[in-house]
């Protein structure tokens, strides 16, 4: 049975650093244990320690090819690129983690009914400072407007998307990622158990 775990939040919540340590924690107790959904994205600024040569870069031509056939069910703009996680990524056998916006929490959840998957959800919010410290420090180049409109409309829709169902939900306090990391990690074990 497939099994889906997703890492929800609004930019700058540290969905990226979770994933990322929850794959390499998981993987050392069993490796290959699961594995991780690139998306794909047409930004063309590269964050710290990604690979230019990356095959998750694609042109807006490449891009809109992809939603053309189905590739993409689940895309956004941010800023001034797009992403999209594919099908592909999610047809794996093996688990995986995915970084997912959200408001398609419950489309995945439709999708996981009808391949007969299970899914694990987890929603990583932050102190607004923070986030725009991380945002500024990564990727502030990329906004026309100021960092804290991007915040202010990451709020607006905070509303609606906390309104979702996860499993769980959790605060990324400032220099308290450990305790995230803690807090999660030994449930996503236990899910991938099951």
């Amino acid at each position: 049975m497939r099994k889906w775990i997703t890492v929800s939040g609004p930019a700058g919540s540290g969905k990226d650093t979770l994933v990322n340590n929850l794959i390499t924690e998981i993987n050392i107790e069993q490796p290959g244990a699961v594995d991780k959904v690139d998306y794909y994205t047409t930004r063309k600024e590269l964050r710290p320690g990604e690979d230019p040569g990356a095959k998750y870069f694609l042109t807006e031509a490449e891009f809109d090819e992809k939603l053309r056939r189905g590739e993409l069910p689940f895309w956004d703009t941010n800023a001034d690129y797009r992403v999209g996680i594919p099908m592909s990524g999610l047809e794996k056998n093996e688990p995986v983690i995915i970084n997912m916006a959200p408001k398609y929490i419950n489309q995945l959840r439709e999708l996981v009914a009808q391949k007969g998957a299970e899914m694990f959800s987890i929603y990583l919010s932050a102190p607004q400072r923070q986030r725009a410290q991380r945002i500024r420090l990564r990727e502030g180049w990329l906004f026309e407007e100021p960092v804290e409109d991007r915040l202010e409309n990451d709020i607006a829709k905070e509303g609606s998307e906390t309104e979702q169902v996860f499993d769980v939900k959790i605060e990324n306090k400032e220099g308290g990622f450990d305790e995230v990391l803690k807090e999660v990690l030994p449930k996503v074990k236990e899910f991938l158990k099951k």
